[in-house]
This record gives C-alpha cells, structure tokens and sequence, in this order.
C-alpha cells in the first residue's frame, strides 16, 4: 500500500461523495452506540448531583464508502478525518 493508492481511492470515493446527504439505504440508517462511564469526577451529595467522564462510539455503514479492493492493488482500508464523511447528529439530554 503507497501512499498514491490511497490517495487513488480517495479521489474516486470522495468525487460524488456528499458528507451533508445521510447514507442510501432500503429503510432508515441503523446506528450502533456504545456509552462507556468512565470516571467519577465529582459528587455533591446535598444536590444529589454526579459528574463523570463518558464516552461513545457510534458505528453504521455507508456504503458510498466501499470499494472492490481487487481495483485498488488489494488496498481494503484507509484512515480519513472524521470531517470527511456523514456522521449523525448525536442529542444528549439529562433529565
């Protein structure tokens, strides 16, 4: 793997590919998300108040974002900046 395959198959995905236009599927996208609670901060008791570190991943397909490995020399993977595809909005509300 060079760097011009990768920079190859990103041309020909990223040509056509809109990152404001939500992934083409047969029903509505299917977002997977994993919360982890990471570390208490802090705890006011007489507020019954807790704060804590969390974190999430959120995992869907996009299939704009596929290609035939056997066109691209076996290349089956590359790393591109979050800012680059569709990502879901993500609403957080604590009651």
């Amino acid at each position: 793997m060079s760097h011009n395959d990768t920079s190859v198959i990103l041309r020909d995905i990223f040509a056509s590919y809109d990152k404001r236009v939500i992934p083409f599927t047969d029903g509505p996208v299917v977002i997977n998300m994993t919360i982890v609670l990471g570390i208490l901060v802090e705890v006011r008791e007489n507020e019954q108040l807790a704060a804590y570190v969390i974190s999430h991943t959120q995992r869907w397909y996009d299939r704009r974002l596929q290609w035939d490995p056997n066109n691209y020399r076996g290349q089956k993977e590359v790393i591109v900046p979050q800012s680059m595809v569709w990502i879901p909005k993500l609403f957080v509300y604590n009651r």
